[in-house]
């Protein structure tokens, strides 16, 4: 098993999520997926959120280390999403391994059952 990387989430964030968790179906393993994220995360004030890191509504670039696709993309809540082009939701397997990482971060992820690593190598913040 390979070791997780370590994630930072705003209070802010993790409010509103759990609100989302609490929405969703028993059994949903997007939703369990998340929950998995937010019980390791380090909870912080929005003020003491370091630069770079994935939140909520930020555009991330992250690669896909085994075929070397990279993506861009606005990290949304599902209710928020515009389009799969642009947007990603964090009740995806991707969107919730996302939420919280830093860049330069990689973590494991599964596509279709295939094992696969995602690397973020840009976070453009929010607009105000």
């Amino acid at each position: 098993m390979s070791i997780l990387p370590e994630i930072v989430i705003s209070k802010h964030d993790l409010q509103r999520l759990e609100t989302l968790l609490e929405k969703q179906k028993a059994g949903d393993e997007y939703a369990a997926k998340l929950e998995d994220e937010l019980a390791r995360a380090r909870i912080v004030a929005q003020s003491e959120l370091p630069e770079g890191v994935v939140t909520m509504n930020s555009r991330v670039r992250f690669e896909i280390i085994e075929s070397g696709k990279v993506f861009e993309k606005r990290l949304c809540y599902p209710e928020e999403r515009v389009n799969d082009h642009d947007d990603i939701s964090v009740l995806t397997a991707v969107g919730s391994s996302l939420i919280g990482l830093s860049e330069g971060a990689t973590i494991p992820w599964s596509h279709n059952g295939k094992p696969l690593t995602v690397r973020v190598t840009a976070v453009f913040p929010p607009a105000a």
